[in-house]
């Protein structure tokens, strides 16, 4: 979710410090600018964590921002069938140049341009 999302609650003040509290909470998860996540309790380590992996919750805040996602080199080769190695990591390929950083757990987010 973004913060924006929240903009009809209140002023720009009192939506700031109401989001700060839902993250002091646990209720919220900050991933970068602007850009929160719900959280929930999880099952092994009871401990919170995002209710998704932080790559579909980024592909999910890109779109939602207006810039649109792909494949990255690996997931194409991996799709294509042209390579059996699954593709992870923490790398979203994106339409045109995305300045942001998002980051969870110690993990941070890559970003390319789509075709790279």
């Amino acid at each position: 979710m973004l913060r924006r999302d929240f903009a009809d609650l209140g002023s720009y003040a009192r939506v700031g410090r109401g989001i700060q509290r839902l993250v002091h909470d646990g209720l919220l998860i900050r991933l970068g600018q602007g850009i929160y996540t719900k959280t929930c309790i999880g099952p092994v380590t009871k401990r919170i964590i995002p209710p998704d992996d932080l790559v579909s919750l980024t592909r999910e805040a890109m779109e939602r921002l207006g810039i649109g996602v792909g494949m990255n080199y690996w997931e194409k080769k991996y799709f294509a069938r042209e390579t059996d190695q699954v593709p992870l990591g923490f790398v979203v390929a994106t339409m045109r140049p995305v300045r942001r950083k998002l980051s969870w757990g110690g993990h941070t987010i890559t970003f390319v341009l789509d075709g790279e």
